[in-house]
C-alpha cells in the first residue's frame, strides 16, 4: 500500500486532528447508553449500543505498524457488534493493513480532511436564520430533529446517543459545544465543535433537504469556527463529503489528507443482533439528560 508524503507541519497537524477526531467520537458515544471504549498503542476501539458502523469504530493513532496481536484484539472487542469499521488517515493507513487482511473487511470510502488557517472572511448569518446553542433540553431535542433530516438518519438513533447529556470539562464547558439553526421557529440546520491540542473539529454540519441552498450550512460552519476560536482553537478541521467540498474551500479550507475506511461486512448472527438492538431503542424508553450549563 503505497501512501502520499505529508510534510512535517502539517504531520503534526495530522496527529492532532485525530486525537480531536478521536475526542469528538469518544465524548459523543460516551452520552449514549452501551458506549464502550479500549485505548490501545496502535490503535482506539470504540463501540456503542447503536446497531451502526459510524457507533462502533476503529481508529488508528499512530503511523507506525500495529502490533501482531491487533485482529485478535479487535474480534474480542467487536465480538457482539454486528458491524464496525476501521479509520485511517491515508498516510498512516499501513498501520491497519494487516487488520484489513485478516478480518477481511472491505474498503467502504475515502473522505477529506481539510483545514482551516485563517485569513478568510467569515459569512454573515442569513437574516432569516437564527442559531443557537444547545443548552436546554428543548434545543437539544431540536438539534436531534434538525440533524435526523439533514443526514437521512433515524432522529431516535441521535436521541439514543444524547440520553445521557453532553459531558462538561472541568472548568464547567461542555465538552462537546452543540448548534441548531431555526428558520421561522423550525429547526433546519446543525453543527457541532469541540476544541483540544489549539485545534477545533466541525462536525454535524447538516441541513434539512428543503432548506438547503440558502447559506444555512456555511452559516452554522462560521458559528462554530468563531466558538473555536473563543477556546484557543488557533485552526481547525472537518471531514467533508463531496457536495460539500466546494462549500467549504469557498470559506479558506484546504486539503490536508484523506480519511480512508473499511468495513466488516455483517454476517447472518450480525444482522440478529442488529435486529435486536434496533427494537431496543425502539421500544425504550429511556431518559434524556442534559448535564450543559449556560457557560
Amino acid at each position: 500500500m503505497t501512501t502520499p508524503a505529508i510534510d512535517a507541519p502539517d504531520a503534526d497537524l495530522l496527529a492532532r486532528t485525530q486525537r480531536n477526531l478521536l475526542r469528538f467520537h469518544g465524548l459523543s458515544l460516551r452520552a449514549g447508553p452501551g458506549a464502550r471504549r479500549e485505548d490501545w498503542p496502535d490503535a482506539t476501539a470504540l463501540g456503542s449500543g447503536l446497531p451502526t458502523r459510524s457507533a462502533n469504530t476503529l481508529f488508528a493513532v499512530r503511523p507506525g505498524p500495529s502490533l501482531p496481536d491487533l485482529l485478535s484484539r479487535c474480534r474480542d472487542f467487536y465480538r457482539s457488534t454486528p458491524s464496525w469499521r476501521a479509520s485511517a488517515p491515508e498516510p498512516w493507513a499501513p498501520a491497519l493493513e494487516p487488520l484489513v487482511r485478516g478480518a477481511g473487511l472491505q474498503f467502504d470510502t475515502r473522505v477529506p480532511r481539510l483545514v482551516f488557517r485563517g485569513g478568510a472572511n467569515e459569512p454573515p448569518v442569513p437574516s432569516d436564520l437564527r442559531v443557537e446553542r444547545v443548552e436546554h433540553l428543548a434545543t437539544l431535542r431540536d438539534f436531534c430533529d434538525a440533524a435526523s433530516r439533514g443526514f437521512g438518519i433515524p432522529r431516535r438513533y441521535l436521541l439514543y446517543a444524547f440520553s445521557r447529556g453532553v459531558p462538561l470539562t472541568e472548568s464547567g464547558r461542555p465538552a462537546l459545544r452543540l448548534f441548531v439553526g431555526y428558520d421561522r421557529g423550525r429547526p433546519v440546520a446543525t453543527s457541532a465543535a469541540t476544541t483540544s491540542d489549539g485545534v477545533t473539529g466541525i462536525f454535524f454540519v447538516a441541513t434539512a433537504p428543503s432548506s438547503r441552498r440558502r447559506g444555512f450550512a456555511q452559516a452554522l460552519t462560521a458559528v462554530a469556527l468563531a466558538d473555536g476560536r473563543g477556546l484557543g482553537g488557533e485552526m481547525a478541521w472537518l471531514q467533508s463529503s463531496a457536495a460539500g467540498r466546494r462549500l467549504y474551500e469557498r470559506m479558506g479550507f484546504r486539503p490536508l489528507c484523506d480519511d480512508l475506511e473499511w468495513f466488516a461486512p455483517a454476517t447472518a448472527e450480525g444482522r440478529i443482533r442488529s435486529a435486536i438492538r434496533e427494537l431496543r431503542i425502539v421500544a425504550g424508553p429511556f431518559r434524556m439528560r442534559l448535564p450543559i450549563t449556560g457557560a
